[in-house]
């Protein structure tokens, strides 16, 4: 649904609020869901820059807070991020927030984890499937569990092939 993620997300930060207004992004690769922690759910929900390019990436960035009429120095950001998400990329996303659009806070989360919390629970097993593949991924006691987790490549963009058809013969060849 659009809500997704994001709906937990927003969930998950209203227990955890203060006096700073918080923004979440959830950057999707079919699309992005953005807001503010106490709404809903997500204000924009605009496509998805392409993948790897990560100059669009950081444009839509600016887009969707100008779509949200956010001033950025005054609010926090929350930003879920795929497992496996590289160091380098959330230098990126943390600099290009706090130099860039001059946020008070960031705090960068693996989405699984927030949906977790989201549900107050601590340990469980999370199946999310994107666009571009589906994740599996272990938490015990608030704590990933890496050697658990798999991305398997079958994922929402195989979906509409097999929608018209409700067997799923061939699905996993």
């Amino acid at each position: 649904t659009r809500r997704g993620v994001c709906g937990e997300l927003f969930a998950a930060c209203r227990t955890t609020m203060d006096d700073v207004p918080t923004i979440i992004i959830d950057p999707g690769t079919r699309e992005w869901r953005a807001g503010y922690a106490y709404d809903e759910g997500p204000g924009e929900c605009p496509p998805g820059p392409p993948t790897g390019d990560r100059s669009k990436w950081l444009e839509q960035l600016t887009a969707v807070l100008e779509a949200l009429e956010a001033t950025p120095a005054e609010h926090k950001a929350l930003v879920a991020e795929r497992p496996g998400t590289l160091d380098a990329e959330r230098e990126e996303v943390a600099r290009a927030l706090f130099v860039e659009h001059g946020v008070q806070a960031v705090c960068i989360a693996a989405a699984p984890k927030l949906a977790l919390f989201n549900i107050n629970r601590d340990t469980c097993v999370i199946v999310d499937v994107g666009e571009l593949s589906t994740t599996v991924f272990c938490v015990y006691e608030g704590h990933a569990v890496f050697d658990a987790a798999t991305i398997h490549p079958l994922a929402g963009r195989h979906l509409p092939a097999f929608s018209s058809d409700s067997s799923c013969e061939g699905l996993f060849n």
